[in-house]
């Protein structure tokens, strides 16, 4: 079986191996192998584990619902069906933040769009407006 040492793992997920580290003595990487020498090595398995852990943190799931988590992986499938429910909480939460933030870019892109007007006219030779002034151009 296809073992993957420190250095491969951080090159292959593009994170630095003291995250790697990290994670390990935070109890989120379960079983890891040593080699002979008695480096960490990864089988496929932690590889899998290891990209889920990535995209939790990426989605903003807390350290300690991971190990929450990579407890309930460790315990076997008669866990299955909490570890459904903490995926599906995040899922919705994720779903969430993605709604806000959509919300916050449509915004964004308003403004964006008004001062690119805005530049347009000054361009044109348009006489530029105070704050006051373009508060009561938005009133009217």
């Amino acid at each position: 079986m296809q073992r993957y040492t420190m250095q491969e793992v951080s090159e292959y997920f593009q994170i630095p191996t003291s995250t790697i580290r990290f994670y390990d003595k935070q109890g989120l990487l379960p079983l890891v192998e040593r080699n002979a020498t008695g480096q960490r090595v990864f089988p496929p398995v932690q590889m899998d584990l290891l990209q889920l852990i990535i995209h939790l943190k990426e989605t903003d799931m807390s350290l300690r619902d991971i190990q929450k988590y990579m407890q309930l992986v460790q315990a076997g499938d008669r866990t299955a069906k909490d570890r459904l429910a903490i995926l599906t909480a995040h899922h919705a939460e994720v779903e969430a933040q993605i709604k806000r933030r959509q919300q916050a870019l449509h915004h964004i892109e308003q403004k964006i769009a008004r001062y690119s007007d805005t530049v347009n006219e000054l361009t044109a030779g348009k006489a530029p407006l105070s704050f006051e002034q373009r508060l009561q151009n938005e009133e009217n």
